[in-house]
């Protein structure tokens, strides 16, 4: 995965450090979450398709243009 570009895979991402993806319903301003860990599986799923199917937990909107970016680990030493 090249430096530059946004990770493409599930599997890139947590392998860049990402844990979650952070969702935010324009809806009903609720906010979610998405574990990138219980959706890694042995084929590489793009993040474009998880998008795809993303709906608000609460008021059940498709979330395809909402997502904001996903959100990275990060650990105090």
């Amino acid at each position: 995965m090249a430096l530059d570009l946004p990770p493409q895979t599930i599997a890139e991402a947590l392998e860049f450090g990402w844990t979650h993806l952070s969702i935010d319903c324009p809806s009903c301003n609720h906010t979610g979450r998405i574990e990138l860990s219980s959706r890694e599986s042995r084929q590489p799923q793009l993040l474009a398709a998880l998008f795809a199917k993303v709906k608000c937990s609460r008021c059940g909107l498709f979330l395809t243009t909402s997502v904001s970016a996903p959100s990275k680990n990060i650990r105090s030493r």
